[in-house]
């Protein structure tokens, strides 16, 4: 079962709750705590999903404590070892519904009384005491978890994203597999062409793939726009495929639409959500897996003899999701058209005179003054 439809039986298991319950458990953020676990232990997919099943189960009494859940058995060989700390996390989001109860710790049992013996004789003077020692003893080292602080829980923005880079690992083989499958679900792509694909991306676009932020956004979104749990993936299955450079952004509503089955307008305000909250960080990045370049704006020149019918053909500016998507668009920001139309488009610009040619024509004979008749006969 995938971490979506893991996240959508305890959202389903909550909102059965009575009002008291429920609001204690709001209070918890729930959502907020498990994305810090796996950031810290590199989870992500399946994984994640057990962490929600492991709560839910909690929240329903299936178990008692997280360590009934047998969690180590269902992490990944790499992430196994971090098993203990995972589940003392989830009892820590569970004692913070009640002030007063504390955290589950096993204890060793405490040895029993020794039997009560007559008090030894004191001696009339005390002993003398004990010479210091040059280097005393450092105390047991006592193993505590890593707590988060206060300033790691203000970083947000742009810096949050270089924080977690700094600390955040890559997910193991066998999580990136199970992650990339559920991206080529539904599609003709083999997993070895995803594998590639992914292995050839750059490692800001790797992260967004794997990152449990950009997945809780895309939940976000889904809720958002009232999508279903398989609508939810097929989304999800889509954004995958253009961040790994295989759509291309100028059939991304398109692809929505299709796979959605909605209306074009309706993929297009969905696709504006993706684009401002899921790609725009790694904009740059997207742009050099498709080559788009950035060129500069530039004056265009109006010529006067363009025909009428070339102008409907041009169209006119859309934005990124507009009915006529350019091949960029999805991960370019959008220019404003210029304005003033075409009539200031004409002003500003060069505009061609048709040459008009001038034809000298000689002008007519005037008619010859004859000094003799021409009609009359010659007199030898």
């Amino acid at each position: 079962m995938s971490y979506i439809e893991e996240f959508e039986l305890l959202q389903a298991t909550l909102d059965a709750l009575p009002p008291d319950r429920r609001e204690r458990f709001d209070r918890a953020d729930i959502v907020g705590e498990v994305s810090n676990i796996a950031i810290q232990n590199g989870l992500v997919g399946h994984e994640i999903g057990e962490v929600y099943g492991v709560i839910r189960r909690i929240i329903t009494g299936e178990f008692r404590s997280a360590r009934d859940s047998r969690l180590a058995e269902k992490l990944s060989p790499e992430h196994q070892k971090n098993a203990e700390e995972i589940m003392w996390m989830i009892e820590k989001i569970f004692a913070k519904l009640d002030e007063q109860k504390s955290l589950r710790q096993e204890s060793p049992p405490k040895p029993p009384p020794e039997a009560a013996t007559a008090p030894e004789p004191q001696p009339r003077f005390p002993p003398p005491p004990p010479p210091e020692l040059a280097n005393p003893p450092a105390p047991p080292a006592v193993h505590q978890f890593p707590q988060e602080t206060a300033a790691a829980s203000k970083v947000s923005g742009a810096d949050e994203t270089r924080h977690l880079r700094g600390v955040r690992t890559m997910p193991s083989d066998t999580a990136i597999v199970e992650l990339l499958s559920e991206i080529g679900r539904g599609t003709n792509f083999s997993q070895k062409e995803l594998q590639q694909a992914f292995e050839n991306v750059p490692e800001e676009v790797k992260e967004a793939v794997t990152s449990v932020k950009v997945a809780e956004k895309l939940r976000a979104i889904g809720s958002r726009f009232t999508l279903h749990i398989d609508e939810l993936g097929e989304l999800g299955s889509e954004t995958g495929l253009l961040m790994l450079g295989l759509a291309h952004p100028s059939v991304f509503v398109d692809n929505i639409a299709r796979r959605l089955k909605v209306s074009r307008d309706r993929a297009a305000e969905i696709g504006r959500a993706v684009n401002e909250e899921i790609f725009r960080p790694i904009r740059e990045e997207l742009k050099g897996i498709y080559g788009i370049k950035n060129h500069p704006t530039s004056t265009t020149s109006v010529n006067t003899e363009t025909s009428k019918g070339n102008m409907q053909k041009m169209g006119r500016p859309t934005n990124e999701f507009g009915e006529k998507t350019e091949t960029d668009k999805i991960i370019k920001d959008t220019g404003s058209p210029p304005s003033g139309g075409i009539t200031a488009s004409k002003l500003s610009g060069v505009v061609r005179l048709a040459k008009e040619e001038t034809v000298w024509k000689a002008s007519p004979e005037p008619p010859k003054k004859y000094v003799v008749d021409p009609y009359r006969e010659p007199i030898d």
